[in-house]
C-alpha cells in the first residue's frame, strides 16, 4: 500500500514540526531562558553500618556544613522518620536529631540542598540497650561461670 506510508510519514513530519515550533516559542517567551542553569537540588548520602547485634534505641545525630560562605537551607531525611529542616552554616554547627529503634544493619541519612551539596556527618549514640534474658539462679549478671 504505497499511500499508507506517505500518510504516516507526513503525520510524523507534522508532529516534529509542531514540537520544534513549541520549543522555539518557549525560548523566545523567556520560559526556558529564565530558569537557572543548575536548578536541580543536590543530595548527599551517608550510610551507617553496624552488626546485626546492634539492636535497641539509638539517637542519630546528623551534622551538616555548607560548602559556601552562606547558610543553606537543608532537608535531612532518615528512612521512616519525618524530615528535619536545618540551616547549614560554613562550620559544623547545624545538627538534626532523630531517635530510632535499630533492628537492621544499615541506616541511610540523606541531606538535600540547593547546589553545591552540603557536607554531612552522622553518629549513632545508644540510648537504651535491648532487654536481656534474666540471669540463671545463683549467678548475678556480672559473674562469669568457672569450668
Amino acid at each position: 500500500m504505497p499511500g499508507r506510508g506517505i500518510d504516516r510519514l507526513s503525520w510524523r513530519g507534522g508532529l516534529v514540526a509542531a514540537l520544534l515550533a513549541a520549543g522555539a516559542f518557549a525560548t523566545t517567551t523567556g520560559v526556558a531562558a529564565g530558569a537557572p542553569a543548575h536548578a536541580a537540588t543536590k543530595a548527599e548520602t551517608v550510610v551507617l553500618r553496624g552488626s546485626g547485634a546492634d539492636r535497641g534505641t539509638f539517637e542519630v545525630i546528623v551534622w551538616v556544613r555548607s560548602r559556601t560562605d552562606a547558610a543553606t537551607r537543608t532537608e535531612v531525611f532518615l528512612t521512616g522518620k519525618k524530615p528535619h529542616t536545618v540551616w547549614a552554616n560554613p562550620w559544623w554547627g547545624a545538627r538534626a536529631y532523630f531517635r530510632v529503634d535499630l533492628h537492621g544493619k544499615r541506616l541511610t541519612v540523606r541531606a538535600v540542598s540547593p547546589p553545591p551539596a552540603v557536607a554531612v556527618r552522622a553518629q549513632l549514640v545508644r540510648v537504651d540497650a535491648p532487654a536481656q534474658a534474666p540471669a540463671p539462679a545463683g549467678q548475678n549478671a556480672t559473674s562469669v561461670p568457672l569450668n
